[in-house]
């Protein structure tokens, strides 16, 4: 008789769920190939397939110990029983009681507890139930035993105590059910009444079947198309990744050329040519990561120091009267980890020939506490452009782009806000539908102590979103660590891009 059909007649026979275990005990078969042939009927629609999750209780190394060799309290009755005399519970340990302290105290409670014992004036005796019943099992003893024996109905009270002394273990056993189909029982029966019993369930009809004639002894199972197809397991790219490509080409699209530089910075090109004064709180060191070795770089555009200089203290050309302090040089060759894409900005300003469209996807590093919204390592997405005629209703525009289009929102909101650098300055926020509103970032029209000391004589519109939360408002991603989870099966279900 075929296994296919040994184990559809076990389940037939049993009208019901039957657990895979119990037909690899009556079959005395191979546990691998009985679960490679159910699943292969549950697959032909011949048997149907279910999970049961239910507690297992087994006895923990410490109880098959204490089983053996006797539990605390068993230890201390007998020899109580054996002295036969009240004794001193501080000179137990002289008479050759094999406990600990802690052993001793937990022995003491527990026989308290079944009214063994007395306890009067540091003098501890036996009661006369513990005389009369000290041979018979002790509780622990009794549910100790059960458990070894394979039973799982105990006491609710002595379980729970048992836990906490770590003498038995719980835990979630799944178990495999299976229920013969209609399906099942057709195929059954025309197995049952074919001409050879032993006739081998095969799925695939080969060349040398017809040629040979075999086929004529063995059953072929019918087509399941209700059956899923197997999953491949094959690599893929990152769904955060694929998102950024796709980002890129928008913009490339768009007409906007890829902006590229360095990691490590110096906060010349990242604040001093932005127009942010050496004294400004996003400065310090509890929003920058400041480089150890070597701390200082060299300021390539020698020629624009006097320059940003002079505007910094007084204002230079531009119309205003600059911040009013003393410009450090030696402040602006400071190295860090770049803390916002607008440093690239500053860099290709630096050698701007408008009309152009500028875009980078920034990698930026901050002095963060990392939450469900916050990362030391976020990207950002920089834009700049510069032409003639540019003006808010343009950068507004752009902005509604990135929200709607690319981050997927349903809800904006343009705020006023302050920036060093561009005047007037807005902030994007959008509605993320688990973390409420969020802001994806900020914009505005760079200001001419900007612009001018870099001899830029048109407006410049500039953008930085934060990329992470584009991508997350667009995939409903409601923790920002998810971006980078090393969890496969969530990799492998995610949306290909």
């Amino acid at each position: 008789m075929s296994l296919d059909k040994s184990i559809l007649e076990f389940v037939a026979a049993s009208g019901k769920w039957v657990e895979l275990d119990s037909i690899i005990e009556s079959l005395n078969e191979n546990r691998v190939k009985i679960y490679s042939r159910a699943l292969h009927l549950v697959q032909q629609a011949y048997l149907e397939q279910r999970a049961r999750s239910h507690k297992a209780i087994s006895l923990s190394p410490r109880g098959q110990e204490a089983l053996e060799t006797g539990l605390v309290e068993r230890i201390l009755l007998d020899h109580l029983v054996a002295l036969s005399s009240p004794q001193k519970i501080s000179s137990l340990s002289s008479t050759g009681l094999a406990l600990t302290s802690k052993e001793l105290s937990a022995a003491i409670g527990i026989l308290k507890r079944l009214s063994y014992i007395q306890l009067e004036q540091g003098n501890i005796s036996l009661t006369r139930k513990a005389r009369a019943e000290h041979q018979s099992p002790l509780p622990s003893e009794r549910v100790l035993t059960a458990i070894s024996q394979g039973q799982t109905q105990i006491d609710e009270k002595l379980f729970t105590a048992l836990i906490k002394r770590d003498l038995i273990l719980q835990d979630e056993v799944t178990s495999v059910e299976v229920k013969i189909t209609s399906q099942g029982l057709t195929a059954l029966s025309e197995m049952r009444t074919s001409k050879s019993s032993d006739k081998q369930l095969i799925r695939k009809l080969t060349p040398e079947l017809l040629v040979n004639g075999q086929w004529k002894d063995k059953y072929f199972t019918p087509y399941n198309i209700n059956a899923d197809p197997p999953v491949l397991q094959m690599g893929r790219k990152h769904q955060y990744l694929a998102f950024l490509d796709h980002l890129k080409q928008e913009l490339v699209r768009l007409g906007f050329i890829e902006m590229e530089g360095p990691l490590v910075e110096l906060e010349w090109w990242n604040f001093d040519v932005l127009y942010q004064p050496q004294d400004h709180p996003a400065r310090e060191w509890t929003d920058c990561l400041s480089i150890k070795c070597p701390t200082r770089g060299t300021i390539t555009r020698s020629d624009l120091i006097p320059k940003v200089k002079a505007t910094h203290e007084s204002g230079w050309k531009t119309g205003s009267s600059g911040w009013r302090y003393d410009w450090d040089i030696r402040h602006a060759e400071k190295y860090l980890l770049r803390p916002q894409g607008t440093a690239l900005s500053a860099r290709y300003m630096a050698n701007l020939d408008p009309p152009v469209k500028y875009f980078s996807m920034a990698r930026c590093f901050r002095y963060d506490r990392i939450d469900a919204t916050h990362l030391p390592e976020f990207t950002q997405v920089e834009g700049i452009v510069a032409a003639e005629g540019l003006s808010m209703r343009d950068l507004l525009g752009m902005l509604q782009f990135f929200a709607e289009e690319i981050a997927g929102a349903q809800e904006i909101t343009f705020m006023p806000d302050t920036y060093p650098f561009t005047e007037p300055s807005v902030q994007l926020l959008i509605n993320h539908p688990k973390l409420g509103e969020v802001e994806l970032g900020g914009a505005g029209i760079f200001r001419e102590e900007v612009t001018k000391p870099l001899g830029i004589e048109v407006p410049v519109i500039a953008w930085g979103l934060g990329v992470n939360r584009i991508y997350m408002t667009k995939y409903g991603i409601h923790d920002i660590r998810q971006l980078f989870s090393k969890d496969l099966s969530l990799l492998r279900n995610q949306e290909v891009i």
